[in-house]
């Protein structure tokens, strides 16, 4: 019997999730939780695109598409996500991957493009089904103290980070150039990501002669030791060089203040020239550490083509 390519529907949601589980050894009732957090939440529900390879009636494939809308100049495109993919591995080398990925296209007419962010197994497939990689998002990273790393493991960093930085955001009109893209941060999409992410975030605003900034934060522990507030969103009110230089100060002496973190780091578009992104680059030491940015349904339209037009962070991944 041959396999097939179709639109996803709920008969197989039980298929779905044991595929998951069974290759990641996920407990099947969080996993549930989360795949219903993440489709059939409303921001989602009815646009998340599901693609499914099928034998019979078993599934062996699934890949999805999720609303992920990118604005400029006041224009909100109807823009998607590549996420969550999976072929069971009894079925792979058959090119399911390919033709999930080709079935959209073929099937939904109503998608401005779509954007990616594979891992090094995916890229090259990505690549030959004709995506395009026009740059990666380069991390950067900032030490801001070495005590933090004897005295990390002696504070409760949960506890530190509370007292320092805020767990609620705030809404900012930024201040955004013509010509570039950026993610939506408005309350439907940043309730949806809160309701699935398992991840504590955390939020520095900083206001100055009506100027205000905010820093969407997560904080992370490598090697056991080492304490690493990751900057996601960088949102402000203004363009002003000497405003957001005196913010990003302002955040690196509070991730200071924490004794928990030795580090702050941050992933930007390098090509992108946005008053915000220069600042940080300038701060900021350039590491060998890359994330894969890949787009498709680009052709024709040169704001999407010109790599310098996305202003993108951490924060644009799913996984923030």
């Amino acid at each position: 019997m041959v396999v097939s390519i179709d639109f996803y529907s709920d008969w197989m949601k039980e298929q779905v999730i044991m595929l998951f589980c069974e290759q990641y050894n996920e407990d099947k009732n969080q996993f549930t939780l989360f795949f219903e957090k993440f489709y059939e939440h409303g921001f989602q529900k009815e646009k998340a695109i599901k693609i499914v390879a099928l034998k019979g009636r078993k599934v062996v494939g699934f890949q999805s598409f999720f609303y992920w809308p990118y604005q400029s100049n006041g224009v909100t495109y109807n823009s998607f996500q590549s996420g969550n993919s999976l072929v069971n591995a009894d079925y792979r080398g058959q090119g399911l991957f390919r033709r999930m990925l080709e079935f959209v296209y073929e099937n939904d007419k109503d998608i401005d493009f779509i954007v990616g962010f594979p891992v090094q197994a995916s890229f090259n497939s990505f690549i030959r089904n004709k995506w395009e990689n026009l740059f990666n998002l380069q991390w950067y990273i900032k030490k801001v103290s070495f005590i933090a790393l004897m005295t990390n493991l002696a504070f409760r960093s949960e506890k530190r980070l509370s007292n320092v930085f805020s767990s609620q955001s705030i809404s900012i009109k930024e201040e955004l150039n013509i010509d570039e893209l950026k993610l939506i941060n408005n309350s439907e999409f940043k309730n949806w990501r809160n309701s699935y992410s398992k991840d504590i975030k955390y939020y520095f605003c900083f206001k100055n002669e009506g100027k205000i900034i905010e820093f969407e934060l997560k904080y992370n522990v490598r090697n056991k030791i080492i304490g690493e507030l990751i900057i996601g969103r960088i949102s402000s009110s203004s363009n002003d060089e000497k405003f957001i230089l005196l913010g990003v100060n302002q955040l690196l002496k509070k991730a200071k203040k924490t004794k928990v973190i030795t580090l702050v780091s941050t992933a930007l578009n390098p090509t992108n020239n946005n008053v915000v992104n220069l600042v940080m680059k300038k701060k900021f030491k350039i590491i060998n550490k890359q994330i894969y940015f890949i787009t498709k349904g680009t052709e024709g339209k040169e704001l999407l083509k010109t790599s310098k037009s996305w202003n993108l962070s951490r924060s644009d991944i799913d996984t923030w």
